[in-house]
């Protein structure tokens, strides 16, 4: 019986101190992951079906989105929540240039889902 009881006080240990990495990598790394590889793939369909043309808010945003229809996001920064369902982030993209994007979400605890394109306009 002794090592019985041991053994579960070694695995209660290790439970101890392993549960709250685990939560830890669920509830902030997960969503933040997940948050940047949706959000980057909603603004590349905007871009790629056309519709952020209509979304630009300047005609020098609109201009560059025609031409550069082949173009990406590389990576999303900055990203602010300006109410519960809305934010602004700045998205880099291909050719060294960047946009300002105002989104609309909706949002689940830590978890943001359901991006929405509002408007764009380059940043020079």
């Amino acid at each position: 019986m002794g090592k019985v009881k041991m053994k579960l006080k070694k695995m209660s240990i290790r439970l101890i101190f392993f549960v709250p990495i685990i939560l830890f990598i669920v509830y902030l790394v997960i969503p933040e992951i997940m948050y940047n590889t949706l959000l980057t793939s909603a603004i590349n369909s905007e871009i790629h079906t056309g519709k952020i043309i209509s979304k630009s808010e300047n005609n020098q945003t609109r201009k560059y989105f025609e031409e550069n229809e082949k173009t990406s996001v590389t990576c999303v920064t900055d990203f602010q929540g300006s109410q519960k369902d809305t934010g602004y982030l700045v998205a880099s993209l291909k050719g060294d240039h960047a946009a300002g994007i105002f989104v609309k979400f909706n949002s689940f605890g830590p978890y943001l889902t359901n991006y929405h394109v509002i408007s764009a306009k380059l940043i020079d």
